[in-house]
């Protein structure tokens, strides 16, 4: 950070920590560097170097080994943080997402959606798939904007979606989750 300062470089690091401290004592040190820290005992300590930093946390795992046996589905958060990542390539956050609409935020290009639920009935039914009135309410939540929905299945044609000019595109779920194996 004191070297992008002094140079004006574009330096960027990835800081890995495994110990509890990390969410007190790491975070807030780091935080320190980068605003500055008014006691400080030099002008550069109390300025801060400037910089921002993104501090995540490990969520529970998905273990797909488990998935596919059907030992173990993964909680709706736990799953949407993994593609919401996986489709915008920003961090998930929890605060914009809301788990009953099945919205998990908009990434800089498009609004992303999960339509799941950690159980193998729900995921083999109806009610889990894309439908044409399903992505009618989607698209009416930002009609300028695309929507990404991860689902089981659909049951309607991305060319009917794209004829009737909804912003809509369907992504499946692994079949792995919903499918034969493990029951």
């Amino acid at each position: 950070m004191n070297l992008n300062r002094r140079d004006e470089g574009t330096r960027r690091f990835i800081l890995v920590e495994m110990e509890d401290y990390a969410d007190e004592t790491t975070r807030e040190r780091v935080q320190r560097v980068a605003a500055g820290f008014p006691e400080g005992a030099s002008d550069r300590i109390r300025s801060g170097t400037g910089d921002t930093f993104t501090y995540c946390k490990l969520g529970p795992p998905i273990e797909l080994d488990k998935i596919l046996t059907g030992e173990a589905l993964p909680e709706w958060e736990a799953l949407g943080a993994v593609l919401f990542h996986a489709a915008t390539l920003k961090p998930f956050d929890p605060a914009a997402s809301n788990a009953d609409a099945g919205y998990l935020g908009k990434g800089p290009e498009r609004h992303v959606w999960l339509l799941y639920q950690p159980d193998r009935d729900w995921l083999r039914s109806p009610e889990a798939a894309l439908t044409l009135s399903r992505a009618r309410e989607i698209h009416e939540t930002d009609p300028e904007t695309r929507h990404l929905v991860f689902a089981p299945a659909r049951h309607v044609a991305q060319k009917m979606l794209d004829e009737r000019d909804l912003n809509v595109e369907f992504a499946p779920l692994p079949f792995a989750l919903y499918g034969l194996e493990g029951g």
